[in-house]
């Protein structure tokens, strides 16, 4: 009885170079971590955005607690509360007098750094990333050995973004608005310059 022998079908070709993948995700092989995607620029965005939104209701509680404790603004509101009892208010009388905007200015500035070393400094070192960035998946780790960055790498990474802004000098505040869009001068790895200090990479976390 003659058997059926099954004709292998014709063999895979296999391309003799290498296939061009995409440039998204852009991945990078970390130590300790392996070959993930990095954050992509729009949820790196997201993420600061939420930020924001989650400091904004703390923020306005301290500035009420300044003006109702520490009688913060002063004279200066109470003027603008008894003109906004008549008919009309002008746009002059809603401008601070220069004492009570630099009150604010140091009010909020001392709540971004106390915000900024909870946040930012604390929860970066100890969570790998900000409120923001733990809730859509995305992570600050190091480029040495893939796990968190130390609390000094932290800091330092926090501290040349948001120094320069703290600081009431022509200019100087631009520099750190630029430090935050300097990853997008990194086309590879999206790594910014604030990244490059502090020796991190932020990875897309959810993604494999």
């Amino acid at each position: 009885m003659q058997e059926n022998v099954h004709e292998p079908s014709e063999p895979i070709k296999r391309p003799s170079e290498p296939i061009d993948l995409p440039p998204n995700p852009r991945r990078i092989d970390v130590p300790g971590v392996g070959l993930r995607p990095v954050a992509s620029l729009g949820r790196r965005f997201i993420a600061r955005v939420i930020d924001w939104l989650v400091l904004l209701p703390f923020q306005f509680v301290v500035i009420a607690v300044a003006v109702s404790v520490f009688g913060l603004g002063g004279q200066w509101l109470k003027d603008i509360y008894e003109t906004a009892s008549g008919s009309t208010i002008s746009v002059e009388a809603l401008l601070p007098p220069a004492d009570v905007a630099n009150q604010f200015w140091l009010v909020s500035m001392l709540w971004t750094a106390v915000s900024g070393a909870i946040a930012e400094v604390w929860a970066t070192s100890v969570y790998g990333g900000t409120p923001g960035k733990l809730l859509i998946g995305i992570r600050v780790v190091s480029t040495t050995d893939g796990g968190r960055i130390s609390l000094n790498d932290s800091f330092n990474r926090w501290a040349l973004a948001i120094f320069p802004r703290m600081i009431r000098f022509p200019l100087l505040p631009l520099f750190g608005w630029l430090v935050w869009l300097s990853a997008a001068f990194d086309q590879t790895q999206f790594r910014g310059w604030h990244d490059k200090l502090a020796n991190s990479v932020v990875l897309d976390w959810r993604s494999s």
